[in-house]
């Protein structure tokens, strides 16, 4: 009988913690159905690298930028083609990617829009928070890789009863 190895077990931070208490009050996540039956896609490899709990979908890799359209753009446009509707799409590099996922008919579960950049970032998540999915975005140009990667390590390592306790907060601050 060979030895069972050993499972690290990952400490996680008070300030990491307090991050994830702050998030899951602004995104309520509870109705999403379980990430086994939900695809998650990424703009960026660095983003799927960071996600940790579940494999992500990149296909920026698979494609070439076009007449109009970025290799960003054409990796989203590439991932839709194959995932769907329902997926959760993480993008945390290219607002151009933010861009082409608004013109697609994605019917996302979740759209984490935390790209980054000078140009075009904050106008792209702006379109998002206009477009009435549910989101997770912020107002700056501030964003990127890990940040995005960071919100959805967040929203995966909630447990039922923090999703139950946030939506309880949540409700308790709509009557007010």
């Amino acid at each position: 009988m060979s030895p069972q190895p050993i499972q690290p077990v990952r400490a996680v931070h008070p300030i990491e913690a307090r991050s994830y208490q702050i998030l899951r009050r602004r995104a309520d996540t509870s109705a999403l159905p379980p990430l086994t039956r939900c695809a998650v896609v990424t703009d960026a490899h660095m983003v799927a690298a960071g996600i940790t709990s579940v494999k992500a979908i990149c296909r920026v890799r698979d494609v070439v930028a076009a007449k109009g359209l970025t290799r960003s753009a054409a990796g989203i446009r590439r991932a839709h083609a194959e995932v769907g509707p329902g997926a959760v799409w993480v993008i945390g590099n290219a607002p151009t990617a933010l861009e082409e996922l608004l013109t697609l008919d994605a019917d996302p579960a979740l759209v984490v829009g935390l790209p980054v950049g000078f140009v075009g970032a904050a106008e792209s998540k702006a379109a998002l928070r206009a477009s009435g999915l549910p989101a997770v975005s912020n107002v700056s140009e501030k964003g990127g890789s890990a940040v995005a990667a960071a919100a959805v390590n967040a929203l995966l390592y909630a447990t039922p009863q923090v999703l139950r306790a946030a939506r309880g907060r949540a409700a308790s601050r709509d009557r007010a």
